[in-house]
């Protein structure tokens, strides 16, 4: 990969990880292995400035189902729970 510095493109060597910085955005750049649908292959994929995998688009929809599927079994577990305990589930 190739920076723009002062005025002249010069070659940017990878990190440890093999990734290349762009501490402009805060981003690291590189490829990654794995399955992306129906196809595994390497896929350029992008990781914050601290090497945390950024999701895809479709990923991060996947993680908020399963965010919003767990926070409905808790309330779930709460109401049965007061409703056991003789309380009101509705009430505070």
């Amino acid at each position: 990969m190739y920076c723009l510095t002062e005025g002249r493109y010069q070659r940017q060597a990878a990190n440890l990880n093999g990734r290349y910085l762009l501490a402009g955005l805060g981003l690291q750049l590189g490829v990654w292995s794995g399955k992306k649908g129906h196809r595994t292959s390497r896929w350029l994929r992008w990781w914050d400035q601290a090497g945390v995998l950024l999701p895809w688009g479709a990923e991060r929809m996947e993680q908020q189902r399963q965010e919003k599927e767990l926070a409905q079994q808790q309330v779930e577990r709460l109401t049965r729970y007061r409703r056991d305990q003789g309380l009101d589930p509705d009430l505070a």
